[in-house]
């Protein structure tokens, strides 16, 4: 499987991101949870499970369930796609248990 066939809602939504699409970005801030926009260098800021709530709802993707959206996320190439957009996504803040942890969509700096 590649990449496009898992999660494929992710990438579009993490692409309007990097793109700071101002109603993509307002449907976040409205979604709460612990989903936050423009933390420091951070576009987004995020844990797993609000994240795969905040796709469903919006459509990015359809009702499979949490875990198998996690599965898919962590078999995927997410990171080298966001990459070719200017992209990535790395941790925020580590507790220890995935679960718990926190990641950052951030933009490379352009030299």
């Amino acid at each position: 499987m590649v990449e496009g066939e898992r999660c494929k809602g992710v990438l579009p939504f993490f692409q309007l991101v990097l793109m700071q699409d101002s109603v993509l970005l307002a449907q976040v801030k409205d979604f709460g949870r612990g989903l936050k926009v423009d933390v420091g260098e951070a576009l987004l800021v995020f844990g797993l499970e609000d994240l795969h709530a905040l796709l469903v709802e919006l459509h990015y993707l359809g009702h499979e369930g949490y875990r198998v959206f996690k599965k898919q996320l962590y078999q995927s190439d997410l990171n080298e796609s966001l990459k070719r957009l200017g992209g990535e996504v790395q941790v925020f803040r580590s507790t220890g248990k995935i679960e718990q942890n926190l990641y950052q969509l951030v933009r490379f700096k352009q030299d």
